[in-house]
């Protein structure tokens, strides 16, 4: 989930100390409140109250003062941040009479225009990542060692194999805070941040697809998280492994040939004779 704001919150700082002598850095809050203003429009045809979007900066900044404490942890830095940043908005529309579906739908959408550039990046990644599939693993990994750390959550990998890879999430600190705040009704909104990074994934162009048959937030017991690659992917390596298995038996039965190491004819009552002048495939004609 939000662990691409980490990177993305860096990526920007980084962009802004080379165009700005301030050095400001990146706010993922306050591009979000920008977005969040736009499609509100796009959806009601009329602006978003500039007092409303006062109520949801100052509402964000006391929610992240309840958190608790986020120095010496950028990963806690981050999730409080997205999670204020959404439960204020949440909490001013439907005090305005907005209904939670409205509010979800206004949420997804302004996460997705928010992160339109981070969809792009993952795109770029997986195209010119020799092995997509094991490019999506690692990166999965390293969040689960240096993000999505205990006790905040609790992960498990159900799979870990060369072609299919599977993590499980049976703790999440997302759900359990929306709970404290009274906005578990939008922890589906927080899971569609997730398309931010999947979306871009093509199974016939990646060799790689994505699934996530369950969430926590959509009331199952474990969050699901599969990466596999494509069937399409697997038969091309297949094949090519079938074809380089062929290729070293054929080899090997050549140069035992070659050096006498096969039986003769005359022992075994087959001839072992080349199929062509030009080629090494061996044909056992028994005798009549």
């Amino acid at each position: 989930m939000p662990e691409k704001i980490a990177s993305s919150m860096a990526a920007k700082s980084k962009e802004a100390s080379g165009d700005d002598q301030h050095n400001k850095s990146y706010s993922f809050g306050k591009g979000f409140l920008h977005s969040l203003g736009q499609v509100y429009q796009e959806t009601f045809k009329s602006e978003l109250p500039p007092a409303q979007l006062r109520q949801m900066e100052a509402e964000a900044l006391d929610i992240m003062q309840q958190l608790g404490d986020r120095t010496g942890s950028f990963s806690r830095a981050i999730n409080f941040e997205f999670t204020a940043y959404m439960v204020a908005p949440y909490r001013i529309l439907k005090a305005s009479g907005t209904s939670v579906p409205q509010i979800r739908q206004l949420l997804e959408d302004a996460l997705q225009h928010t992160m339109a550039w981070a969809s792009q990046t993952v795109r770029k990644q997986l195209d010119s990542a020799p092995d997509a599939f094991e490019s999506l693993v690692k990166e999965s990994k390293d969040k689960e060692r240096n993000f999505y750390v205990e006790p905040d959550f609790k992960l498990r990998r159900a799979r870990d194999m060369p072609d299919s890879y599977s993590l499980e999430v049976h703790n999440c600190w997302y759900m359990n805070t929306l709970e404290k705040l009274g906005a578990r009704e939008i922890g589906p909104s927080f899971c569609a941040f997730d398309r931010s990074w999947y979306a871009p994934i093509d199974p016939g162009r990646h060799g790689v697809k994505f699934t996530r048959p369950s969430t926590i937030a959509e009331g199952a017991d474990r969050c699901r998280f599969n990466i596999d690659r494509s069937l399409r992917h697997l038969t091309l390596l297949n094949s090519i492994l079938v074809l380089t298995l062929v290729r070293i038996v054929i080899e090997a039965v050549d140069s035992s040939w070659q050096v006498g190491l096969l039986p003769r004819s005359d022992e075994t009552g087959l001839d072992w004779t080349p199929a062509t002048q030009g080629h090494k495939i061996m044909i056992a004609e028994r005798r009549r």
